[in-house]
C-alpha cells in the first residue's frame, strides 16, 4: 500500500499544486489549502476564513395596546406577523439575527398582560421565527414577571421553534449544562452571554436561573470562553437608566469590564432609546489589542411606547470577517450601519397594526425627497407597495424620530471606522 506521505509528495510535485485544493489524509492533515508564498511559490496553509453577516435589534415588547390590536375577535386568535411584515427582508438570509425578548410567554391567556408585568402569547414567537430571528436574549428586568411558569414556558416555546436563547434557565442543572451559548458558524466558535441588572425587585424563583450582572460571573464566563479558544465573544447587557440617550457611567463601566475580560461585541438594551455605537480599538487583559463593536443601546424595536425617542429603533447590520492562521483568530468589522425603524400603531386599519416601518423605504416611496432633504443616499430593498398611508401627525412624528436619530448617531449608511 502506498504511504500517505508518498501520495502527498506526488501531489505537490505535480502541476496540481498551483491550484487551491483541500485534502484530508487520516492521521496527518485536515482542512488544508494551498497559498502563495512571498516568492510566488505555493505553500501549504491552514488559514480559515469566514465572512459572517450579522443583524441585531433592541427590545421586543408587547404592551396592552398591542395585545388588543393583535387579537382577532372573529377568529379568537392573536397574530403578530403584521408587525414584522415590512422589516423581515432586512432580517432574513443572514447568519446571525438577534433581538432582546423583553416579555415572557406564559402560555395561559389569564397571564397575558403589558406593563408592569409582561406576558405575551406564543404567537409573538411564531412571528419572530418567521421574520428571521435566530437568537433571543431572555435575561432582563421582566424575566420573572410571571414567575416560574413564565421562565419555563418561554424557553419551551423557543425550543419548539428552534430559536436559540440565553440568559435564563429552567433549572440549575440546565444552567450548568447550557450557560455557554456556543455558535458554530462556518467552522468558527462564537461564545454568547446575556446579563441583566436585575428583575424589578421580584425574587428569582427557586431552582430557576436568571443571569445577573456581576464581575465574578462575567469574568468566569469569559475566561472559560477564552480557555476554549473562542474565535469571538459577544455580550448582551440589559442595563442603564431608561430614556437616557447618552450611555450612563454604569453602562460604560460594564462595557469596559466586559471588553477587558475579552468581549469583542457588546449588544445593549433596556434604556428604550437609541444610544451611540461604533467600533473602538481596545486591549483586553489577555493582551489582545483589536477592534471591538459597541452598541450601547439599540432602542425599542417593537413596543407600544409613544414617548419621544421611544417610538422607534434600528436594525443594526454588519459583516464580521474572521481569519484564523492556525494559531490565532483575527477580527474585522465591515459594512457597519443601521436602518432606522419606527412603529406605526395604525389602529384605524384592519391590518399592519403596530407595524415596524423601515423609515427610509417609506420616505423614498412616498416622494419625500429624502436625498435632498437629509442628504442620505438610499436604496430601497423593501418596497412598501402603497401598503401604508400615514396621517400627517404620524408622518411628522416619524420624521422627528429620524432627524433626532441622525443627530445622535449619524446618518444611516456605512459607519466610518
Amino acid at each position: 500500500m502506498i504511504s500517505n506521505r508518498i501520495i502527498l509528495s506526488k501531489i505537490l510535485s505535480s502541476n496540481l499544486y498551483s491550484k487551491a485544493f483541500c485534502i484530508f489524509i487520516i492521521g496527518f492533515y485536515s482542512q488544508c489549502t494551498i497559498a502563495k508564498s512571498d516568492s510566488g511559490s505555493n505553500i501549504f496553509s491552514s488559514e480559515k476564513i469566514a465572512n459572517i453577516s450579522m443583524v441585531a435589534v433592541g427590545d421586543i415588547m408587547v404592551h396592552d395596546s398591542q395585545l388588543k390590536a393583535n387579537y382577532s375577535i372573529k377568529n379568537r386568535k392573536y397574530n403578530f406577523h403584521q408587525s414584522f411584515e415590512l422589516v423581515s427582508p432586512y432580517l432574513q438570509g443572514n447568519d446571525f439575527v438577534f433581538g432582546n425578548l423583553e416579555t415572557t410567554l406564559p402560555g395561559n391567556p389569564e397571564h397575558y398582560s403589558g406593563y408592569p408585568q409582561f406576558g405575551a402569547p406564543a404567537e409573538l414567537a411564531y412571528a419572530l421565527k418567521d421574520a428571521g430571528f435566530q437568537i433571543l436574549s431572555t435575561a432582563n428586568n421582566h424575566s420573572v414577571d410571571k414567575g416560574t411558569l413564565g421562565i419555563r414556558n418561554t424557553l419551551d416555546v423557543l425550543d419548539q421553534l428552534n430559536i436559540k436563547h440565553l440568559g435564563t434557565y429552567r433549572t440549575q442543572k440546565e444552567y450548568e449544562q447550557n450557560r455557554n451559548l456556543i455558535l458554530d458558524i462556518e467552522g468558527f466558535k462564537i461564545f454568547f452571554y446575556n446579563y441583566t441588572y436585575g428583575t424589578n425587585g421580584l425574587p428569582i424563583p427557586d431552582d430557576t436561573v436568571v443571569n445577573l450582572i456581576s464581575e465574578e460571573l462575567i469574568s468566569t464566563d469569559l475566561a472559560f470562553a477564552k480557555s476554549q479558544k473562542a474565535d469571538a465573544i459577544i455580550v448582551a447587557f440589559h442595563y442603564g437608566p431608561e430614556y437616557v440617550r447618552i450611555p450612563a457611567k454604569d453602562q460604560t463601566k460594564w462595557v469596559d469590564f466586559a471588553i477587558r475580560e475579552g468581549a469583542d461585541i457588546i449588544l445593549g438594551g433596556h434604556p428604550h432609546v437609541l444610544q451611540t455605537y461604533g467600533v473602538e480599538k481596545r486591549t483586553d487583559r489577555y493582551g489582545e489589542n483589536r477592534d471591538r463593536l459597541i452598541l450601547y443601546s439599540m432602542g425599542n424595536f417593537l413596543s407600544g411606547q409613544r414617548h419621544l425617542h421611544t417610538d422607534g429603533g434600528a436594525i443594526f447590520r454588519w459583516n464580521l470577517l474572521l481569519k484564523n492562521d492556525g494559531n490565532r483568530t483575527f477580527l474585522e468589522y465591515q459594512n457597519v450601519h443601521y436602518i432606522p425603524t419606527w412603529v406605526f400603531p395604525n389602529l384605524k386599519s384592519d391590518h399592519n397594526r403596530f407595524v415596524i416601518i423601515p423609515v427610509l423605504d417609506y420616505m423614498n416611496e412616498n416622494g419625500k425627497l429624502l436625498n435632498l432633504e437629509y442628504g442620505i443616499k438610499t436604496t430601497s430593498a423593501n418596497k412598501l407597495n402603497g401598503k401604508l398611508n400615514l396621517d400627517k401627525k404620524s408622518e411628522q412624528d416619524m420624521k422627528t424620530f429620524l432627524f433626532n436619530t441622525m443627530e445622535l448617531i449619524g446618518k444611516p449608511g456605512l459607519k466610518s471606522i
